[in-house]
């Protein structure tokens, strides 16, 4: 993703949070060079760019590089001196801005904030650049220094490696290109002289930070803001051997962008890649096609796409696919909030299924918290068939049929799916509770096998199986394990039933033309009656019979389990993570975490549960909710005759034992998301919000009480 002025910096001209949403969203590239970031208050020409000269600013761009390398992406800064094209209102003391000489561009604007509104307003004017002063040869050396502790400044602030800004008429560009340098000191007059500033700043920073960890942009034949040469072949040809001497990492060719401009002489791309053995990026109205091209006849190394990778931070998987754009949404390039900027949907997440031929998914377990919401955000995808098996079965609708079925029993399975022929997916994510560990796996495995087997018979196109497993894999509910987990992490000393599912799905592939993939959510939140393992049901209940009680909202759990750190995994998240793993080609045969994204700390959540239900809290009190709870039927009862909730009853609505287990949990309790956001899944949920959004669920449903209505 090439550099693109976005203009949402805040005060100070400090990166945001905002900016960091907006990175890390597109790090699925293969390399990220930011928008350019002024190297000193006299380099900014626009409103609201960043900078990356204050501390602020370098703290700023550290959540920037945080985001981005969490995601797996590499992220380079474009330092940035603007020299003329700038306004008074930008320097320091009012004065006029630099150049290399005092020359205008007439014609040229920059955009300034005469009212000082800010970014998020978006409003300014469009004004001619301020005429400049021609800087001495004492100023020069200033600014060769501001590039280099620029440099160092993006080191320090996590960034991979840094572009020096040389093209569309900035400073840089002001002294290479003959039409802006008329100097006769050793910075002006003769074609070499006039090298001698961007081979004295790409010394510097190479020097300071590695020239392995340099990219120079430069925009050989291009007119963009007054730059001008009288021989731009000669003098770019030059330019592009002197980088080639000191050993920089890569020259980036910015191309004219306009819809209807002249292509780049393909003769002059040539002579440039015999120039530079380094890596070349051309960027500049590329398509696939024409990307394809310059890779295949070997001029550029690299591609980039800068506008559709505004409306479409998903753009690599699109490409790679051949799948529609998204438009950008128009007066949202400069300035302004997140809409136009971060709120661009990703295709994977919403209509990549309907480009392909119809698919049919068969959700295992589909009447439990997760199974529920695979069924209902396939079903929102638009191009799945959804069918569903449950012992219970369940009511059909469009596009989602159900079968009841024992998956313990081989031969009701081969008699109640065999008509399933066109099923294409298997979501599998049923699940029979046992009192230990060790019986767990007899019935777990045998139901995984029955559909699989069963399945493999009936289904001759059948393309993934996809396995609903969680944390026991690394021993999690066995005791303190390794935090972050991470999915190549060893599994614990058997029984354990996930991992047995995990070996028989990699044993029964091989060979095979379907693919696997499993899925490693932390405890879920969602909406389901009857669920063993729902933890936001036992809160909402326990919640509201404390709350009949008169009795604050006790945290029930052991005392090392208060404070520590836990996170959770949304139903609906974890659904779309599932289908993209089931539909991603870089997702096949791999075991993912999946998790909301945040951690957090009973401490610091239970009390504003609590005020969600308007209640105080106390001194937790270790206690079992299997035992205390044992005897409040019939206060439940009461509780939904008074309340006029639905008739549900009391074990439909209740799982003590489950609240009990994550309660004990008095070790950290989280696992590393990384791998998945890597991969291309980039969704991420905030726990708390979730929890307020369960419950409002719960209340709208009338499975608990509004006790405010």
């Amino acid at each position: 993703m090439p550099p693109m002025t976005r203009s949402r910096a805040g005060k100070g001209n400090t990166p945001t949070d905002l900016m960091a949403t907006y990175y890390r969203q597109r790090s699925t590239a293969g390399l990220i060079i930011t928008e350019g970031t002024q190297i000193s208050p006299q380099g900014q020409g626009y409103a609201w760019t960043p900078g990356i000269h204050s501390l602020e600013q370098i703290e700023g761009w550290k959540k920037i590089t945080n985001a981005v390398h969490q995601a797996g992406g590499i992220i380079f800064a474009q330092l940035w001196h603007v020299g003329r094209l700038s306004h008074t209102s930008f320097q320091p003391g009012k004065q006029a801005p630099v150049s290399s000489s005092a020359l205008i561009a007439e014609g040229v604007k920059v955009f300034i904030d005469p009212a000082g509104q800010g970014a998020e307003q978006g409003k300014g004017e469009l004004v001619q650049h301020a005429t400049p002063r021609e800087l001495t040869i004492p100023e020069i050396k200033e600014i060769i220094n501001d590039f280099v502790q620029a440099a160092q400044n993006a080191m320090d602030a996590g960034f991979d490696g840094v572009e020096l800004h040389g093209a569309n008429g900035y400073l840089i560009n002001q002294f290479l290109d003959s039409g802006s340098n008329n100097r006769t000191d050793e910075y002006g007059g003769t074609l070499e002289n006039r090298l001698r500033f961007l081979k004295n700043v790409t010394e510097g920073v190479s020097e300071k930070i590695g020239k392995d960890k340099v990219g120079v942009r430069l925009a050989p034949l291009t007119t963009l803001n007054g730059a001008i040469d009288r021989n731009p072949e000669e003098t770019y040809l030059a330019a592009v051997k002197t980088l080639q001497k000191i050993g920089i990492l890569y020259l980036h060719i910015a191309e004219a962008d306009w819809d209807d401009a002249p292509l780049m002489p393909l003769p002059f791309k040539q002579s440039l890649r015999s120039a530079f053995t380094g890596q070349i990026i051309y960027s500049g109205n590329y398509d696939q096609e024409r990307a394809n091209n310059a890779l295949e006849q070997g001029w550029a190394d690299l591609i980039g796409f800068g506008r559709p990778f505004i409306a479409n931070p998903d753009l690599p998987y699109r490409l790679q696919f051949n799948l529609p754009l998204n438009e950008v949404i128009p007066g949202t390039y400069f300035g302004g909030t997140a809409r136009g900027y971060t709120d661009y949907p990703y295709i994977t997440q919403e209509v990549t299924s309907r480009h392909n031929k119809e698919s049919v998914a068969l959700v295992v377990g589909a009447q439990g918290v997760i199974g529920r919401n695979l069924v209902e955000h396939l079903s929102s995808l638009g191009n799945w068939k959804i069918i569903g098996l449950s012992r219970r079965g369940g009511q059909p609708r469009d596009r989602v049929d159900y079968v009841a079925v024992d998956l313990m029993d081989k031969n009701d399975c081969l008699e109640k799916l065999s008509s399933l022929h066109q099923v294409t997916h298997i979501f599998y994510a049923a699940y029979q509770d046992r009192p230990t560990w060790a019986e767990l796996v007899e019935p777990n495995l045998k139901m995984l096998v029955n559909v699989v087997e069963t399945m493999e018979k009936i289904a001759p196109g059948l393309k993934h199986i996809s396995l609903m497993q969680g944390y026991k894999v690394y021993g999690a509910h066995l005791g303190p394990f390794k935090t972050p987990a991470k999915e190549t992490d060893a599994g614990p000393m058997p029984p354990e039933f996930n991992i047995d599912q995990q070996q028989f799905l990699e044993q029964q592939q091989q060979g095979k033309s379907w693919a696997w993939s499993a899925i490693r959510p932390s405890v879920v939140g969602g909406v389901a009656l009857g669920n063993p393992m729902n933890l936001a049901m036992v809160i909402a209940i326990y919640a509201s019979i404390s709350k009949e009680l008169g009795l604050p909202l006790r945290f029930p759990g052991k005392p090392g389990a208060y404070d520590k750190l836990l996170e959770m995994t949304d139903a609906s998240l974890l659904a779309k993570a599932t289908v993209w793993a089931a539909t991603d080609k870089r997702a096949v045969n791999q075991a993912f975490n999946i998790n909301n994204g945040d951690l957090f700390r009973w401490s610091g959540l239970w009390t504003k549960i609590a005020a969600y239900f308007d209640m105080e809290t106390a001194t937790p009190m270790p206690m079992s909710l299997s035992v205390v709870m044992a005897d409040k039927e019939a206060l439940w009862n009461k509780i939904i005759n008074t309340y006029g909730l639905h008739n549900n009853s009391y074990s439909a609505v209740s799982s003590w034992a489950f609240g009990d287990f994550v309660f004990s949990w008095d070790y950290d309790f989280f696992a590393d998301g990384m791998k998945a956001r890597q991969m291309g899944f980039h969704e991420y949920v905030d726990t708390e919000q979730m929890f307020y959004r369960i419950f409002d669920d719960l209340r709208a449903q009338k499975i608990i009480p509004d006790f405010k209505s």
